[in-house]
């Protein structure tokens, strides 16, 4: 289920970025509106990088997610020692037997 909200969110924001861009080439805007397109852009993708590969939050004294807004992986508290598990590649990860 992560994987539709992470390419609906990608298809939101690049038609977020592309419309403004029409929109300041439309308006023949200034030097310094280019500017802070540019910035905010760069910004922006430094910013979904970092969340996406980097950060981790505690959700409670002995559970810790990596990656936001979607957790790659999980890590809990056993014996003094953060232990983690990484999501399964597809699926829900649990498999029946019929």
């Amino acid at each position: 289920m992560g994987f539709p909200i992470a390419i609906a969110l990608l298809a939101l924001g690049s038609w977020g970025v592309f419309a403004t861009f029409r929109r300041l080439r439309r308006t023949q805007a200034g030097k310094a509106w280019w500017l802070a397109f540019a910035v905010l852009v760069i910004v922006g993708l430094a910013a979904g990088c970092w969340s996406a590969f980097s950060f981790e939050y505690q959700v409670s004294p002995r559970m810790c997610f990596a990656s936001f807004p979607m957790p790659l992986a999980f890590f809990h508290l056993e014996d003094g020692e953060w232990i983690d598990f990484v999501t399964p590649p597809s699926g829900d990860g649990i498999h029946r037997s019929r």
